[in-house]
Protein backbone atom coordinates (compact mmCIF):
# COMPACT_ATOMS: atom_id res chain seq x y z
CA UNK A 1 0.00 0.00 0.00
CA UNK A 2 1.40 3.37 -1.03
CA UNK A 3 1.17 6.05 1.67
CA UNK A 4 0.17 9.43 0.25
CA UNK A 5 1.94 12.66 1.15
CA UNK A 6 -1.28 13.81 2.86
CA UNK A 7 -1.29 10.79 5.19
CA UNK A 8 2.45 11.16 5.86
CA UNK A 9 1.95 14.78 6.86
CA UNK A 10 -0.98 13.85 9.08
CA UNK A 11 1.03 11.23 10.98
CA UNK A 12 4.09 13.48 11.26
CA UNK A 13 1.88 16.02 13.02
CA UNK A 14 -0.27 13.67 15.13
CA UNK A 15 2.10 10.91 16.28
CA UNK A 16 4.90 12.72 18.15
CA UNK A 17 4.60 12.86 21.94
CA UNK A 18 1.66 10.45 22.06
CA UNK A 19 2.02 7.00 23.58
CA UNK A 20 2.12 4.34 20.86
CA UNK A 21 2.75 1.22 22.89
CA UNK A 22 2.74 0.12 26.53
CA UNK A 23 4.63 -3.02 27.55
CA UNK A 24 6.18 -4.22 30.81
CA UNK A 25 5.82 -0.86 32.55
CA UNK A 26 7.51 0.97 29.66
CA UNK A 27 5.98 3.32 27.13
CA UNK A 28 7.05 3.83 23.52
CA UNK A 29 6.54 7.00 21.50
CA UNK A 30 8.00 9.30 18.84
CA UNK A 31 9.61 12.39 20.34
CA UNK A 32 9.37 15.87 18.82
CA UNK A 33 12.20 15.01 16.39
CA UNK A 34 10.32 11.95 15.15
CA UNK A 35 12.63 9.41 16.84
CA UNK A 36 11.11 6.31 18.49
CA UNK A 37 11.85 6.42 22.23
CA UNK A 38 11.12 4.51 25.42
CA UNK A 39 10.55 5.76 28.97
CA UNK A 40 8.97 4.33 32.14
CA UNK A 41 5.17 4.45 31.92
CA UNK A 42 4.99 6.10 35.32
CA UNK A 43 6.97 9.08 34.01
CA UNK A 44 4.93 9.33 30.81
CA UNK A 45 1.59 9.18 32.65
CA UNK A 46 2.85 11.87 35.01
CA UNK A 47 3.56 14.06 31.98
CA UNK A 48 -0.01 13.48 30.77
CA UNK A 49 0.93 11.43 27.72
CA UNK A 50 -1.91 9.35 26.27
CA UNK A 51 -1.92 6.72 23.58
CA UNK A 52 -2.86 5.87 20.04
CA UNK A 53 -3.88 2.29 20.91
CA UNK A 54 -6.16 1.59 23.90
CA UNK A 55 -3.96 -0.18 26.45
CA UNK A 56 -4.07 -0.47 30.19
CA UNK A 57 -1.36 -0.81 32.79
CA UNK A 58 -2.78 -2.21 36.02
CA UNK A 59 -0.06 -0.77 38.25
CA UNK A 60 -0.67 2.87 37.36
CA UNK A 61 -4.44 2.62 36.75
CA UNK A 62 -4.18 4.83 33.67
CA UNK A 63 -5.88 4.47 30.30
CA UNK A 64 -4.48 5.75 27.02
CA UNK A 65 -7.11 7.94 25.44
CA UNK A 66 -5.63 9.44 22.26
CA UNK A 67 -7.33 7.91 19.19
CA UNK A 68 -6.41 9.58 15.89
CA UNK A 69 -8.03 8.97 12.53
CA UNK A 70 -6.15 6.15 10.76
CA UNK A 71 -6.93 7.80 7.40
CA UNK A 72 -8.21 4.66 5.72
CA UNK A 73 -5.36 2.44 6.93
CA UNK A 74 -6.36 -0.76 8.71
CA UNK A 75 -5.86 -0.38 12.50
CA UNK A 76 -4.35 -3.88 12.44
CA UNK A 77 -1.69 -2.69 9.99
CA UNK A 78 -1.01 0.36 12.18
CA UNK A 79 -0.71 -1.92 15.22
CA UNK A 80 1.74 -4.25 13.44
CA UNK A 81 3.80 -1.28 12.26
CA UNK A 82 4.04 0.08 15.80
CA UNK A 83 5.04 -3.27 17.33
CA UNK A 84 7.70 -3.69 14.63
CA UNK A 85 9.44 -0.44 15.54
CA UNK A 86 12.69 -0.42 17.53
CA UNK A 87 14.14 2.36 19.65
CA UNK A 88 15.94 4.86 17.43
CA UNK A 89 13.71 4.24 14.40
CA UNK A 90 12.18 7.29 12.73
CA UNK A 91 8.68 8.00 11.47
CA UNK A 92 9.99 7.21 7.99
CA UNK A 93 10.55 3.63 9.16
CA UNK A 94 6.96 3.61 10.43
CA UNK A 95 5.76 4.63 6.94
CA UNK A 96 7.87 1.85 5.43
CA UNK A 97 6.12 -0.70 7.67
CA UNK A 98 2.70 0.72 6.78
CA UNK A 99 3.46 0.20 3.10
CA UNK A 100 4.93 -3.30 3.34
CA UNK A 101 3.29 -5.16 6.24
CA UNK A 102 0.23 -7.34 5.90
CA UNK A 103 -2.32 -7.78 8.70
CA UNK A 104 -2.15 -10.97 10.72
CA UNK A 105 -4.92 -13.44 10.06
CA UNK A 106 -7.79 -12.76 12.40
CA UNK A 107 -7.98 -15.32 15.20
CA UNK A 108 -11.22 -16.62 16.55
CA UNK A 109 -12.22 -14.81 19.72
CA UNK A 110 -12.31 -16.83 22.95
CA UNK A 111 -15.68 -17.35 24.56
CA UNK A 112 -17.09 -17.32 28.08
CA UNK A 113 -14.67 -16.61 30.92
CA UNK A 114 -11.73 -16.94 28.55
CA UNK A 115 -13.01 -13.79 26.86
CA UNK A 116 -14.41 -12.10 29.98
CA UNK A 117 -11.08 -12.31 31.83
CA UNK A 118 -8.40 -10.48 29.87
CA UNK A 119 -5.59 -10.88 32.41
CA UNK A 120 -4.89 -12.26 35.87
CA UNK A 121 -2.08 -10.13 37.20
CA UNK A 122 0.94 -11.27 39.19
CA UNK A 123 -0.06 -11.80 42.85
CA UNK A 124 1.20 -9.12 45.23
CA UNK A 125 2.24 -10.70 48.54
CA UNK A 126 2.42 -8.25 51.44
CA UNK A 127 3.06 -8.11 55.18
CA UNK A 128 0.92 -5.91 57.39
CA UNK A 129 2.48 -2.89 59.06
CA UNK A 130 4.69 -3.98 61.94
CA UNK A 131 5.35 -7.49 60.64
CA UNK A 132 9.10 -7.51 60.03
CA UNK A 133 9.38 -11.27 59.59
CA UNK A 134 10.38 -11.64 55.94
CA UNK A 135 9.58 -15.37 56.07
CA UNK A 136 5.87 -14.65 56.53
CA UNK A 137 3.10 -12.73 54.81
CA UNK A 138 -0.32 -11.44 55.80
CA UNK A 139 -2.13 -10.56 52.56
CA UNK A 140 -2.14 -11.57 48.93
CA UNK A 141 -3.64 -9.14 46.42
CA UNK A 142 -4.59 -10.26 42.92
CA UNK A 143 -6.05 -8.01 40.23
CA UNK A 144 -8.17 -9.64 37.53
CA UNK A 145 -8.68 -7.47 34.45
CA UNK A 146 -12.04 -8.02 32.74
CA UNK A 147 -13.33 -7.05 29.33
CA UNK A 148 -14.73 -3.52 29.01
CA UNK A 149 -17.55 -4.26 26.55
CA UNK A 150 -19.70 -7.19 27.67
CA UNK A 151 -23.17 -8.07 26.43
CA UNK A 152 -24.50 -8.97 29.90
CA UNK A 153 -24.60 -7.33 33.31
CA UNK A 154 -21.03 -7.72 34.54
CA UNK A 155 -21.85 -8.00 38.23
CA UNK A 156 -24.42 -10.71 37.60
CA UNK A 157 -22.02 -12.61 35.34
CA UNK A 158 -19.31 -12.42 38.01
CA UNK A 159 -21.69 -13.77 40.65
CA UNK A 160 -22.69 -16.66 38.39
CA UNK A 161 -19.08 -17.57 37.64
CA UNK A 162 -17.37 -16.54 40.87
CA UNK A 163 -16.37 -20.10 41.81
CA UNK A 164 -14.51 -20.61 38.53
CA UNK A 165 -12.95 -17.12 38.64
CA UNK A 166 -11.72 -17.78 42.18
CA UNK A 167 -10.35 -21.14 41.05
CA UNK A 168 -8.32 -19.43 38.33
CA UNK A 169 -7.01 -16.81 40.76
CA UNK A 170 -5.98 -19.52 43.24
CA UNK A 171 -4.19 -21.34 40.43
CA UNK A 172 -2.34 -18.09 39.59
CA UNK A 173 -1.24 -17.76 43.22
CA UNK A 174 -0.24 -21.42 43.43
CA UNK A 175 1.95 -21.01 40.35
CA UNK A 176 3.70 -17.93 41.75
CA UNK A 177 7.34 -18.67 42.58
CA UNK A 178 7.27 -16.05 45.29
CA UNK A 179 4.31 -17.77 46.96
CA UNK A 180 5.93 -21.18 46.61
CA UNK A 181 8.94 -20.14 48.66
CA UNK A 182 6.74 -19.84 51.77
CA UNK A 183 5.89 -23.56 51.58
CA UNK A 184 2.24 -22.96 52.43
CA UNK A 185 -0.59 -24.84 50.64
CA UNK A 186 -3.19 -22.64 48.95
CA UNK A 187 -5.92 -24.23 51.09
CA UNK A 188 -4.48 -22.23 53.99
CA UNK A 189 -5.74 -19.07 52.25
CA UNK A 190 -9.15 -17.52 52.72
CA UNK A 191 -10.76 -15.00 50.42
CA UNK A 192 -11.66 -11.93 52.49
CA UNK A 193 -12.59 -9.33 49.86
CA UNK A 194 -13.64 -8.98 46.22
CA UNK A 195 -14.10 -5.52 44.72
CA UNK A 196 -15.10 -4.57 41.19
CA UNK A 197 -13.57 -1.19 40.37
CA UNK A 198 -14.86 1.37 37.90
CA UNK A 199 -11.96 0.61 35.57
CA UNK A 200 -13.03 -3.04 35.16
CA UNK A 201 -10.67 -4.64 37.64
CA UNK A 202 -11.70 -7.39 40.05
CA UNK A 203 -9.56 -6.88 43.14
CA UNK A 204 -9.11 -10.03 45.26
CA UNK A 205 -7.66 -10.03 48.79
CA UNK A 206 -6.63 -13.26 50.50
CA UNK A 207 -5.41 -13.80 54.07
CA UNK A 208 -4.10 -16.79 55.99
CA UNK A 209 -6.78 -18.80 57.74
CA UNK A 210 -4.51 -19.22 60.76
CA UNK A 211 -1.98 -16.59 61.71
Amino acid sequence: MKISSEIRLYYRRSLPNNLLRARKEKGYFFNSEGVYCCEPLEDLYRKGMYGIIPTYDYQYRAYNLYKPDFKGISPRIVSRAITSLKEGDTISKFFEYLETLEPNERKELPIGLDRFITKICIPSIQREYGNKNTKTFDFIYVDVCIIHDWERDKKQYIEENLAEIKKRVISRIEGSKRFQKYGIPVNFLKLTSITLTRDDILHFIFELKIK
